[in-house]
């Protein structure tokens, strides 16, 4: 068996992006972060050449800057503004041909979102901070647009090329999971440090929780370990229904960036990935479109894992150890603490003071809620520009009651039905590429809320979530399964039958 194969991705294009990432970056820490004015011109020029593969690429690129690592890619306002703009055309252009073309009916449930936005533009006028709430809207209503014009161009498309799809979309994954590997032996860079004294308190805090400062090629630590759980899930996810073989490197993928997450000391992270695998292999052993012969080599494939993990486990304390202290966040050792220690309220209890101040917002207003991406503490707040408002950050942790301080009642009816309704409708449309990530995106926003934050981890896992509805896409033209809401046949024919082989090969 090859490492690298040439059957379900292209090689030369995983190369040449590759490259083009590698570049970019020497260009960006050598430039000081002034390399960002190119984006926009490669932005164009994939846009109106109607290149829409190389436009996914950047797109892609343009949501991970916000998450970067900021020695490596180095930022200013400038960056900021230069890579909120170029979405922002490519929403104001995409979004016109979404209405002239041919939906792609595993992309369309996600417009449900904005019923949610739009109950959150009207509530956030009595919020804790209308300005913020306001302005945060207008951040995401452009970049959610953008990715999801470029999912609908993608997928309906009749021309792009499966392999190269599956290309643009891997040298992304594999830049950030090896290119993290890669600067673990250098901390200078990829450790976390303290630029002010919060950010010393916070780290002191940290270490003293035991948990690693690792951050790899992001910006965070607490921010690689959950941005891996959603993208790991997407490779496991890809693997099993249009891979159907233990590609290495699709399996290397997956042990190194399980790896990272272990470094990260990200439970959130880890959770994710535990859960978004148990996902991939339900959704997998129900689907009607994947052989018995590879169903039996998945399920031996992870039946013998689990019993070699659970050995491991038994017979090796110094293991057993390792996964409290991960755990409970604890020396397990020093401490003496066993399994019978870890219950539900001690797993949470980082998350449990933002809870309660959730709640107690919450009862105050139960109908209308508090305002959209906003805290108490920003009605105190004094800010400098329209980028302090636009980017205060906000911590909310628990997504349900988030949901409910921000929306009230009414607004977590609505979000809640969208995130129910999006992931039936995508498992009975057979994109269950796409359901399990975001699947697992929904699992994340449980330890780190950021569906919102969209110049920030919320953006790229979005961006992540429709990577894997566009390899859904892929599949599907492959198998001969609906993309469109017409039958596939009627594309066929239309197309001509030898012109659809060549397209998709």
């Amino acid at each position: 068996m090859k490492f690298l194969s040439d059957d379900v991705y292209d090689l030369r294009a995983l190369k040449k992006y590759l490259i083009l990432l590698v570049a970019f970056t020497g260009l960006s820490y050598v430039s000081k972060g002034y390399a960002f004015v190119a984006l926009p011109l490669f932005v164009l020029w994939a846009l109106f050449g109607r290149k829409s593969v190389d436009l996914l690429f950047w797109v892609m690129i343009l949501c991970f800057t916000g998450v970067s690592n900021p020695i490596i890619f180095p930022k200013t306002p400038v960056t900021f503004i230069i890579a909120r703009i170029s979405l922002f055309i490519v929403a104001a252009v995409l979004m016109l041909n979404v209405f002239a073309t041919r939906n792609a009916r595993i992309v369309s449930p996600f417009i449900g979102i904005f019923l949610y936005i739009a109950w959150s533009a009207v509530v956030s006028a009595q919020g804790f901070e209308p300005i913020v709430s306001y302005l945060k809207i207008m951040l995401f209503i452009p970049i959610y647009a953008a990715l999801y014009s470029v999912a609908n161009e993608v997928t309906a498309s009749t021309r792009v090329n499966a392999k190269a799809v599956r290309s643009a979309i891997l040298a992304i994954v594999c830049f950030i999971v090896f290119g993290s590997f890669a600067l673990w032996p250098f901390p200078g860079i990829s450790q976390l440090k303290a630029y002010t004294v919060e950010d010393a308190a916070k780290l002191v805090e940290m270490i003293a929780e035991g948990d690693s400062l690792f951050m790899g090629i992001t910006n965070h630590s607490q921010a690689l370990g959950p941005m891996l759980g959603v993208l790991l899930t997407a490779v496991f996810a890809d693997l099993l229904f249009s891979v159907k073989r233990w590609e290495p490197l699709y399996v290397g993928l997956l042990v190194i960036g399980a790896f990272l997450i272990v470094k990260t000391s990200s439970r959130t992270g880890m959770g994710t990935l535990i859960v978004g695998m148990a996902i991939v292999a339900w959704l997998f052993w129900r689907a009607q479109v994947v052989g018995a012969r590879w169903k039996t080599k998945v399920t031996s494939g992870i039946f013998i894992a689990g019993i070699v993990g659970f050995a491991m486990m038994s017979a090796m304390p110094s293991a057993r150890d390792r996964v409290l202290s991960f755990v409970l966040k604890v020396n397990a050792k020093a401490t003496g603490v066993t399994t019978s220690d870890i219950t539900f309220e001690r797993v949470t209890s980082s998350r449990q003071a933002l809870i309660d101040a959730a709640m107690h917002n919450f009862r105050d207003k139960p109908l209308t809620g508090n305002g959209f991406q906003v805290s108490e503490d920003m009605k105190y707040q004094k800010r400098s520009g329209l980028l302090s408002y636009m980017s205060a950050p906000i911590e909310k942790g628990f997504w349900p009651t988030a949901i409910l301080e921000e929306g009230g009642v009414p607004g977590f009816v609505l979000f809640a039905g969208f995130l129910l309704v999006t992931l039936i409708l995508l498992i009975q449309r057979h994109a269950y590429i796409g359901a399990a990530t975001f699947w697992s995106f929904i699992v994340v926003n449980m330890g780190e809320f950021n569906f919102f934050s969209m110049s920030y981890t919320g953006g790229f896992e979005w961006a992540l979530v429709y990577a894997a509805v566009i390899l859904d896409g892929q599949r599907m033209k492959n198998v001969g399964l609906e993309v469109w809401d017409v039958p596939i046949e009627v594309v066929m024919e239309e197309i001509g039958y030898d012109e659809w082989v060549r397209r998709r090969s």
